[in-house]
């Protein structure tokens, strides 16, 4: 695959899992903390994902 199939695919990958984040966060599946921890991610920038 070229570079910029890869680039297109993998940046289709990383929105789709921060809309992910966004809507378990904001509907009340889990927490900010508990998404933190099951995504490798701070849980400052859990909370600005789901503050966009």
């Amino acid at each position: 695959m070229c570079n910029l199939s890869s680039y297109v695919e993998n940046r289709g990958i990383e929105k789709g899992r921060l809309e992910t984040i966004k809507e378990i966060v904001s509907s009340g599946i889990t927490s900010v903390e508990k998404a933190a921890k099951v995504f490798g991610l701070p849980i400052e920038k859990i909370k600005e994902i789901c503050s966009e």
